[in-house]
């Protein structure tokens, strides 16, 4: 009996659990995915960079890449 009212409670803590390890699947997927397109729009790796709001928003491609693209154009 005195069991019965934290059912609820630990349905909920599961249910939680759950969706926790589907949203952090998606957001694996989605970095994956983007991971792809820096590689193939940029040729290299690009870096991540922090931005104002401390998420990571900017991308900004690595300094041996930039080296590389001057050498390659002569600017």
């Amino acid at each position: 009996m005195l069991l019965l009212p934290f059912v609820p409670i630990m349905a909920l803590i599961i249910q939680n659990s759950i969706n926790m390890v589907s949203i952090l699947e998606y957001q694996h997927d989605m970095q994956e995915t983007i991971d792809q397109i820096l590689k193939g729009t940029f040729g290299k790796t690009a870096e991540k960079t922090n931005g104002k709001d401390g998420r990571e928003s900017e991308c900004r491609v690595s300094d041996q890449f930039k080296q590389e693209e001057v050498k390659k154009n002569g600017r």
